[in-house]
C-alpha cells in the first residue's frame, strides 16, 4: 500500500481515538457513523489494491486477499448490525481469525521458499569451496616446488663457494 495512504489511515484513526477519549460522550458518539463509513472506504481500497497485486502475481496476494475479504465482509456485517439495519450477530472476531490464518499461511510459504533457497545456495557454496580448495592446493604445491628449487639452487651455489643472502641488500 502507498505510504501516504497508510499515514492518512493512521492519522484518521489516531485523531478519532483522541477525540473519542477527550470529548464528552454526547459529542464523541457523533463520530461513530462517519468513522464506520471511513473504515468501509479503507477496506474497499485495500481490497482493490490486493486485487491489483493478485493480477500482477505478487507472492502471497491470494491468501491475503482472501483473509482481507473475509475481514471486510465480517466488518461490514458488524457495522450494518451496529447501525441496526438488519438483525445479525457480531462476526469481526471470526474475520480476524481468518485474516491471521491467511497471513500465517503466506508467511509459512515464504519461509519454506527461503529455506529451500538457503539450502540450494549452501550446496552451491560447498561446491565452490571444494573447487577453490583444490585450486589453492595446486597453487600451494607449485609454491612448495618453487621453494624446493630455490633451496636446491642455494645449496648448489654454496657448494661452489658462493655465499647467497636472500632478502638482504
Amino acid at each position: 500500500l502507498p505510504r501516504p495512504f497508510v499515514r492518512t489511515v493512521g492519522r484518521v484513526g489516531a485523531a478519532t481515538t483522541a477525540l473519542t477519549v477527550l470529548l464528552p460522550v454526547r459529542w464523541s458518539s457523533h463520530l461513530i457513523n462517519p468513522y464506520q463509513y471511513w473504515c468501509l472506504v479503507v477496506c474497499a481500497y485495500v481490497l482493490v489494491q490486493l486485487i491489483r497485486a493478485g493480477l500482477r502475481s505478487r507472492e502471497g496476494s491470494g491468501a491475503v486477499l482472501g483473509g482481507c475479504a473475509v475481514l471486510t465482509a465480517t466488518g461490514t456485517n458488524d457495522i450494518l448490525y451496529n447501525m441496526e439495519l438488519y438483525d445479525s450477530v457480531y462476526l469481526i472476531s471470526f474475520g480476524l481469525v481468518v485474516l491471521n490464518f491467511a497471513q500465517s499461511l503466506m508467511l509459512s510459504r515464504r519461509f519454506v521458499r527461503a529455506m529451500f533457497t538457503a539450502e540450494t545456495l549452501q550446496g552451491a557454496l560447498e561446491v565452490k569451496v571444494a573447487e577453490r580448495t583444490e585450486q589453492l592446493a595446486a597453487k600451494n604445491q607449485q609454491l612448495v616446488e618453487t621453494i624446493e628449487d630455490l633451496r636446491t639452487t642455494r645449496d648448489q651455489l654454496r657448494k661452489v663457494g658462493l655465499s647467497l643472502r636472500i632478502g638482504a641488500d
